[in-house]
């Protein structure tokens, strides 16, 4: 659940990664990023770079539609 706060915070705001990591209650921003990695699969600065611009869109959405842009090219 917080995992999923964060990824909303790294989306929605331009708040540091390391003010998004105590604010859902990391004290360790490194462990904050591993475990954030492990499970969207980015760091949270990867994820905030290749959040839609839409907040609405999913971002697992948004990835797979720019890998298939990117293969077409």
């Amino acid at each position: 659940m917080r995992m999923h706060k964060a990824a909303a915070m790294l989306t929605n705001t331009k708040l540091s990664v390391s003010d998004i990591a105590q604010r859902v209650s990391y004290q360790d921003v490194s462990r904050f990023g591993q475990h954030f990695k492990r499970q969207y699969g980015l760091t949270p600065l990867k994820y905030r770079q290749n959040s839609p611009d839409d907040p609405g869109q999913d971002l697992t959405h948004h990835l797979s539609q720019r890998l298939h842009a990117g293969l077409r090219r």
